[in-house]
């Protein structure tokens, strides 16, 4: 798991990455990063839809709210197989007020 700011929002901007949102849809109504894709960390089947959304061997930059869900997010999808993830240090909420 590895987690630089900077990082993340350089490659972000260009729009060329796997971004994944786990935050509720209800937290996705009030903001998002453009590109992402919401998969709620609280269903049953998250570990299985994200598995089947993103490819395993490439770089997935991971955010929630304020950064909580998103760390544990990551460390039940590293346990299943992906490569590299990149979380976002202080969520959307961190990001909205950068940006």
């Amino acid at each position: 798991l590895v987690g630089s700011e900077m990082c993340i929002r350089d490659r972000i901007s260009t729009k060329e990455v796997q971004l994944l949102d786990v935050r509720t849809p209800q937290e996705q109504q009030q903001g998002f990063i453009e590109g992402a894709i919401l998969i709620n960390f609280f269903d049953t089947d998250f570990v299985t839809k994200v598995s089947t959304r993103f490819n395993k061997n490439k770089p997935l930059y991971i955010y929630c709210a304020a950064g909580g869900r998103s760390n544990k997010a990551a460390t039940k999808l590293l346990a299943t197989g992906f490569d590299t993830i990149y979380d976002l240090s202080g969520g959307y909420r961190s990001w909205k007020e950068n940006n």
